[in-house]
């Protein structure tokens, strides 16, 4: 059945930057953070599923139309974006929320157990980047490197430029997914959509590096499409280092980048599992 938000296109104010969202159902905190080329729709099969018991919230992140889209490319580095959701936490008033992101989105997720750890309660990445090794395996990993080429022209894009809609949404299976956000991609500017990899993004020349060194004392579950488009399977190597809490990986064969999509009961049965562990928050901080 279609689910119905309790507070459509309302708006939450984070200084000058306004976010839409929209929220669903009552009970604890689930914030839903969407990726490129994504907005907040992208989740329909995850915000049905938990909005039976959960008060789940799903903004479009700052960059992406009708929400602000600031100037300047430091507006989108993830820490500042991360502000972003721990005001939205604070404006539900509910503590903690367990934080589910893919793609981009599971990149900010970890940005604010990192920064605003008392607003976390529990992580949940769904085929996204770990900020705590990425940039090292990026800039050491040759099959990495020609699987981040698709970023080199996003690096490069300016105002004006040619969006080269299909090419961005080619991998996406679901077809009228993939016909919704071609028509919300060439409808709107995506300059800020663009300025979340010139700020977070590695580029070349790549030299070898060591990781990052994040450490969550958060509980954390990942969700992997084993037919990922963008990340190497080296990505997911010697996580258990960074996740002292715990940390859950869960695999989905078959399934590709947007795994919450191309396997959504999966990707639900995984997460429902998984909030029935979770203990109190604990933090995260870097070494």
């Amino acid at each position: 059945m279609p689910v119905s938000s309790r507070d459509p296109a309302a708006f939450i104010r984070n200084g000058n930057i306004d976010i839409l969202y929209a929220s669903y159902g009552q009970g604890p905190l689930v914030i839903l953070l969407h990726g490129f080329p994504d907005h907040e729709g992208t989740f329909a099969a995850q915000i049905e599923d938990l909005s039976r018991d959960h008060l789940v919230v799903t903004p479009r992140l700052r960059g992406f139309p009708p929400s602000s889209v600031p100037v300047g490319v430091e507006s989108y580095a993830l820490p500042a974006v991360a502000e972003d959701v721990a005001a939205i936490v604070e404006h539900f008033g509910q503590g903690p929320a367990v934080i589910v992101g893919h793609d981009w989105g599971g990149a900010l997720a970890q940005a604010v157990a990192l920064r605003f750890p008392h607003v976390v309660k529990g992580l949940a990445l769904l085929n996204a980047p770990v900020l705590s090794t990425f940039d090292s395996v990026v800039h050491g990993d040759r099959k990495q490197q020609a699987m981040s080429a698709y970023t080199l022209p996003y690096l490069q894009y300016q105002p004006g430029d040619d969006k080269n809609v299909e090419l961005v949404t080619r991998n996406i299976r679901n077809s009228d997914w993939q016909a919704t956000i071609s028509r919300y991609l060439n409808e709107n500017p995506i300059d800020g959509m663009m300025a979340y990899y010139k700020a977070n993004y590695a580029a070349p020349p790549y030299r070898p590096q060591t990781p990052a060194g994040y450490r969550f004392g958060i509980p954390t579950l990942i969700v992997w499409g084993t037919d990922e488009e963008y990340f190497a399977p080296r990505v997911l190597d010697g996580l258990t280092e960074y996740f002292a809490a715990s940390l859950r990986l869960a695999t989905v064969p078959s399934a590709g980048h947007w795994v919450h999509q191309d396997a959504p009961a999966r990707v639900n049965q995984e997460i429902r599992s998984w909030l029935a562990t979770l203990p109190a928050p604990t933090g995260a901080r870097h070494e």
